[in-house]
Order: C-alpha cells, then structure tokens, then sequence
C-alpha cells in the first residue's frame, strides 16, 4: 500500500499551516481504491468566475410553469413569454438533451407542450408553444401547477438511473390563493420525484412561500426581482442556473452517464442519514473515453484544477473506488464527471453509504 501526502500547487513553506490531501492507494484484482481525507485547499477552491466561463453541458428534464393570473399586466405576461422563449433559445433542445414542459396556470392548469421519451422537440414549436400562451387572469394555484408537473415527470421524465437531472423553474408575482393543493405540499410531491424547484418572485411579493417552495439551498434556488422587465435581464443568469444544477443520485443503484470533452456532469448524493458522519464510496467505471471524478460535501460544483493534473500515484486505469469521509451534520454530497478526451466518454457508477460502523445504509 502507497500512502501519499499531496499539497496544492501553493504549498506554504515548512513551519506554516499546509493544506494537504492525504491519500492511501491500494490495488486489488485490477482495481484501484483511493481513501481520501481532504482538509481545506487553499487555491483549490473556485470562484464564480470559474462557473461562469465553463461551457454548459446541459442534459435536463425542464418544467416551465408560470403564473397567468389576474394580477398581472398585459405587458408583465408578454415580458414573462419572451423571457422564456429566450432561456429556451440558449438551450441545447435540438439532440432531445434538453426536454421542455410548459405548464400554465391560474386558477386552472394547462399544460401547454410536454415531452415524451421517443418524440423530438424543437426550439422554434417550443418559443411557437410559448407565445400562443393565453393569460387566463383569475386566480393563483400554484400548489396544483406543482402537483401537475409532478404528475407528468412520474411518467415521462427520463429514468432515474440515466442520472438527468430534473429542474423546475416557477415564475410568479403573488401568493397562491386557489387550489386543491396547497403550494408547499405540492413542491414536495415534485421533489420526491427528484426535481429540482427554482422559483423567481416578481414584484413586491411576501418571499417566504416562495422560499418555503425553492429546493434547498434557498440562497441558490429562489430569486428575486422586482419587475418583470427585469426577468428579460436575468435570461442568462437562469439559464447558467439551469444547465449547472446537479442530478439527484441515489445509492445501491448503477447510473449511466455521458460527457463531451471539457464539459461536466454534476450530481449530489443526499447523505443527511449519515447523522454521526461516515463514509461515501462511488465505484466508477469509464466505459469509453476517459474522464475526471472530483468530490465535494461542501462546493456544489466541484471542478478540476490544473493543480491536479499530475498527482503521484494516479492510476491511469478505467475503474477505481473512490471512498470520502463524511462529517456529521453533512446533508448533501456533490460530485462531477469532467469529460478529458475528444468526443463523447461514456461512464458509469454505483454510490453507497456507510455509517462508522460501517454498516450500509
């Protein structure tokens, strides 16, 4: 067994506070096994910028729902429309990687356009679909447009183990005051599907349903802006939003994935049962091509840094277990998978959870 002890590129001098990775590598029956233990990098950690400036590799189911109701001006909708037609225009809709649902509503839900698994979308029927948009100006049931959308990813999104992630963007200027469903039971039936809510408030609204509604972080899912000629402005920033959020993974189930080279895939592992902390395994299979697994329980999107293109002792093998300690009071797990060599690599993997008994959960 290898023990190796790997400072970031800023290695401070001897006597001062190093940052280390302390890495144990074994080998067994051609598999490599790494036992991370990762305190703070400094100069590993990426800035915004660093978000900004990656290319979107955008695979996701995609639940349009917006409020039609009758708070709102003739105008503000017309705004609400273009502003969608916009985020669909900078998605990647023609190879079926993005799938597009718009759900309209007021008082009542109307599904405007949906997916199916073997039928192909385009961008223009998808802007055509949104601008026919009628404004129905009664009142608000967001609880039931959740619910709907919930309804329709049980049988229609992608399945599970293809590992896609699933976003739902709500755009409304008021409270819900109608329904069968009230709002925050309704956002939930949508995240036990595995959804992702992100909510823009619009106007001089009370946040706190909307927040209530927004997948945790709320710093990160629910957005506020005061006028809907504004939302034209945040086109770009909800697109990022978009094609950056993680999919849900679970474990004891193998997921398949593919990525083009220098883009990511990102995904988050809900690891809230690991209450007195423990470990998470993820045995990685590239399948074809090659590709990069970075790991995270508290960066979102944990990215690549040149600083790690030449660590000792990395193994230039395919499949590899990579085990990371959890600490208590952790909830989510994030990991990606960064594409490295030209075209499109094909990967797989299987996460699992031990406590420090090492008892599977």
């Amino acid at each position: 067994m290898q023990h190796l002890r790997i400072a970031n590129e800023n290695t401070p001098s001897p006597g001062s506070s190093a940052h280390f990775i302390e890495m144990y590598m074994f080998a067994y029956s051609g598999i490599f096994s790494f036992i991370v233990n990762e305190n703070t990098l400094a100069g590993l950690v990426h800035s915004q910028s660093d978000l900004d400036l990656l290319p979107c590799s955008e695979v996701l189911d995609l639940f349009l729902i917006v409020d039609s109701s009758g708070s709102l001006s003739d105008t503000d909708f017309q705004e609400a429309k273009d502003a969608m037609s916009r985020i669909v225009e900078n998605l990647d809709i023609e190879e079926n990687r993005v799938l597009v649902t718009l759900i309209n509503y007021s008082k009542d839900v109307k599904v405007s356009t949906t997916f199916t698994l073997d039928s192909a979308q385009t961008k223009d029927n998808i802007k055509s679909e949104i601008q026919k948009l009628d404004q129905m100006k009664d009142s608000t049931s967001t609880g039931d447009a959740l619910a709907k959308a919930q309804d329709l990813c049980s049988t229609q999104c992608r399945p599970f183990n293809q590992a896609v992630s699933r976003v739902a963007v709500v755009f409304t200027d008021g409270e819900s005051n109608s329904g069968n469903i009230k709002a925050i039971p309704g956002a939930q039936l949508l995240k036990d599907e595995y959804v992702t809510i992100f909510t823009v408030g619009i106007g001089k609204i009370n946040p706190t349903e909307l927040q209530a509604i927004a997948s945790p972080p709320v710093t990160e899912n629910y957005l506020h802006i005061t006028n809907y000629a504004e939302l034209m402005k945040k086109v770009n920033f909800i697109r990022r939003k978009l094609c950056l959020t993680p999919a849900f993974v679970s474990t004891k189930k193998k997921f398949h994935g593919t990525v083009k080279q220098g883009q990511y895939r990102f995904y988050k592992l809900d690891v809230s049962k690991l209450v007195n902390g423990g470990t998470v395994e993820i045995d990685f299979v590239d399948t074809k091509g090659k590709t990069a697994l970075q790991t995270s329980t508290t960066d979102s999107h944990p990215l690549r840094k040149q600083s790690n293109n030449n660590q000792p002792g990395r193994p230039k093998r395919s499949t590899f277990k990579k085990v990371d300690g959890i600490k208590s009071g952790t909830s989510v797990f994030y990991f990606s998978v960064l594409g490295m060599v030209p075209g499109v690599s094909e990967f797989e993997f299987t996460a699992s959870m031990l406590d420090q008994k090492h008892h599977q959960l």
